[in-house]
């Protein structure tokens, strides 16, 4: 029921000097870790440096040796661990359904146990069949055997969802599909995550995946957390030669150097000032994008984006916002450093006075992995 979850929202997750060892083995060794809510984490790391010890210490499937887990300032220990793990969405990459159970009876079965009846699960189950993309009519009464490694991967996280919870930990949960899977499946989570704003820890031992998703990545090694920070900060400023290993800083982007805004940038639709909200909006999704350039009298304005933009005969000129503006021969890494101080998302890129592209820094250095 509503009154026995341990939480509402996620304001903070602390992990205070947590430790667990086996044996004379240290699986996690005195990491302290800060996480907002509303933040995706991802956990990377190396085969064996405690990146899923760290994760269920988080729904005490796992209880640290020393040290403590807070959220909100509550001690997990004093949250009975059923009732913390049936309000906490957890999906592993073997996914877990049961065999003998239909998609329907899979996503409901926690709401059932917790006293549901039966028109508010069917009701529960049939929205996040199709937030999963995956019609109901069609999907309701099949059996596990009977999806492909995809779908069933989308009725795993569906059932994560289920009880709404605050906190969802996800444990490699793509990590068993094909490449365009693995890819495709990644782009449904992150409008999902739009549409969640829920606080996800994400382990993860694909660098794209981490850069792709992870608000943060943090890097694990031996246990130990080495470095947290966003996915450029890592890149540019990585604390130690084994961080600089695990993301190539010393291979993959030390041409970076040698590039210009215009090799990494993306194209940008340039829209008149005078051009009303309505058709802005229109021409954006014709082209499906997400950003467009204004330019009124020969000058650039700034940019719009298509989300939040409504029908209207407004003039797009009112709506611009002022964003950095950066040259199409600059060099790259200078400016992605730039934005980063900034804490900018992007850059108008112009050529002869002319907005020509976006410099998104996120994408641009996914496009290098």
């Amino acid at each position: 029921m509503q009154n026995n979850r341990p939480f509402e929202r996620i304001d903070t997750i602390f992990l205070d000097r947590v430790t667990k060892r086996y044996g004379s083995v240290a699986a996690v060794e005195n990491l302290s870790l800060e996480i907002d809510g509303g933040e995706l984490i991802c956990l990377i790391g190396g085969s064996g440096s405690g990146k899923t010890t760290t994760l269920r210490m988080c729904n005490r499937l796992i209880e640290p040796d020393s040290g403590r887990v807070l959220i909100n300032g509550a001690d997990l220990k004093t949250i009975d661990p059923v009732r913390l793990r049936r309000h906490t969405g957890y999906v592993i990459q073997s996914i877990g359904l049961f065999p003998h159970m239909t998609v329907g009876e899979n996503i409901g079965l926690i709401p059932h146990r917790e006293g549901w009846d039966e028109e508010r699960v069917k009701k529960r189950v049939s929205e996040l069949l199709r937030l999963v993309a995956l019609p109901p009519e069609t999907f309701l009464s099949r059996y596990p055997r009977e999806l492909s490694g995809g779908q069933q991967q989308r009725v795993g996280l569906a059932r994560a969802l289920a009880m709404d919870p605050p906190l969802l930990l996800m444990d490699e949960p793509f990590g068993a599909l094909d490449p365009l899977l693995r890819h495709q499946l990644q782009d449904e989570f992150l409008k999902i995550k739009q549409v969640i704003g829920r606080t996800i820890l994400f382990v993860t031992h694909d660098l794209e995946e981490a850069f792709r998703l992870g608000d943060r990545v943090a890097v694990l090694d031996q246990g130990r957390l080495v470095q947290v920070g966003t996915p450029d900060e890592l890149l540019f400023s990585p604390v130690n030669a084994a961080v600089a290993n695990l993301f190539g800083s010393g291979a993959k982007y030390r041409h970076l150097d040698r590039l210009t805004v215009r090799d990494l940038m993306s194209r940008v639709l340039v829209l008149d000032g005078g051009v009303s909200a309505g058709n802005a909006a229109i021409l954006l999704d014709q082209r499906q994008s997400s950003i467009a350039a204004i330019v009124s009298d020969g000058v650039a304005q700034g940019v719009i984006e298509r989300d939040g933009l409504t029908a209207g005969e407004q003039a797009i000129s009112t709506l611009a916002t002022d964003v950095p503006m950066v040259a199409a021969s600059d060099g790259a890494e200078a400016t992605i450093r730039m934005l980063r101080d900034l804490a900018a998302p992007f850059a108008l890129v112009m050529e002869h006075d002319h907005p020509v592209g976006i410099l998104n820094p996120a994408e641009a250095l996914l496009s290098l992995v």
